[in-house]
């Protein structure tokens, strides 16, 4: 498995110093623009790692406000690096195909 590095736009905002919203914003664009660089049609489900559970409201009202249809869970888990605030992991739908997705 290919491991993407973070564009250095991105790398700021997910600062714990930025704050959760900015936080949710650099997460939010960044697995915009990996799914679209990689060809993908949309993103199809998420799983925000909290470090911090006190930011739970924050992030499902994010979640709320700009995918209110999308799946996601939002769980308390160590995040991968001490400065982040979140981490979010996504699955994403290709045009490649795959017959047991056809309905999406």
């Amino acid at each position: 498995m290919k491991v993407e590095k973070i564009p250095a736009p991105f790398r700021y905002h997910l600062d714990k110093d930025s704050g959760i919203e900015a936080s949710m914003d650099a997460c939010s664009a960044l697995s915009n623009a990996l799914v679209k660089a990689k060809g993908a049609l949309k993103i199809v489900q998420a799983i925000t790692y909290l470090r911090d559970p006190a930011d739970y409201v924050v992030v499902h009202d994010y979640y709320e406000q700009h995918y209110p249809d999308l799946p996601q869970l939002i769980v308390k888990a160590p995040v991968c690096r001490p400065g982040w605030l979140i981490e979010t992991e996504c699955i994403a739908l290709t045009s490649q195909g795959d017959v047991r997705f056809r309905n999406y």
